[in-house]
């Protein structure tokens, strides 16, 4: 391709409430637009647009929490835009929303776990980069599957 163009901008913000200074807000926005000026078609696995957030609660300053073991608590949303730029053999890939959970758990200073769900919502999706798209129907990501990380610090 000879004539194309490409812009984007990605961003992310933290943000800690004064009053709340335990709770955290993350969120990241990555916005990509593609022309191909060769022929109608858009230019091949272009991302969709996204946008993710997060809000994790740490629990270390409530000190009744902690007798429980638990550290901390997030949830993380991701939701792609509907991809309408796409080349001559893509299709177009409609938007989504995934959600994860995880529970951080704290049992002293060197042993730490986590509980976790992801794709909360059990949503059948498939990213526009999977190369795995166009196969035998498309093979989507993997639906709700859940996970448990331990953690020892030597």
């Amino acid at each position: 391709f000879n004539k194309v163009e490409l812009k984007g901008v990605e961003l992310n913000l933290h943000y800690h409430p004064h009053q709340l200074h335990n709770l955290h807000f993350e969120q990241s926005y990555s916005f990509l637009q593609t022309k191909n000026y060769e022929n109608t078609y858009g230019l091949a696995l272009t991302p969709a647009n996204n946008v993710k957030t997060k809000v994790l609660l740490d629990f270390n300053e409530y000190d009744k929490l902690l007798r429980y073991k638990l550290n901390n608590l997030s949830l993380y949303h991701i939701y792609k835009f509907k991809q309408e730029s796409f080349a001559e053999y893509e299709e177009l890939t409609r938007s989504y929303n995934v959600i994860n959970l995880q529970l951080g758990l704290k049992f002293n200073h060197k042993f730490h776990c986590s509980l976790g769900v992801n794709n909360l919502i059990n949503k059948e999706y498939t990213p526009h980069i999977s190369r795995v798209r166009g196969v035998a129907g498309g093979v989507p990501n993997p639906g709700r599957s859940f996970n448990i990380n331990l953690r020892y610090e030597f």
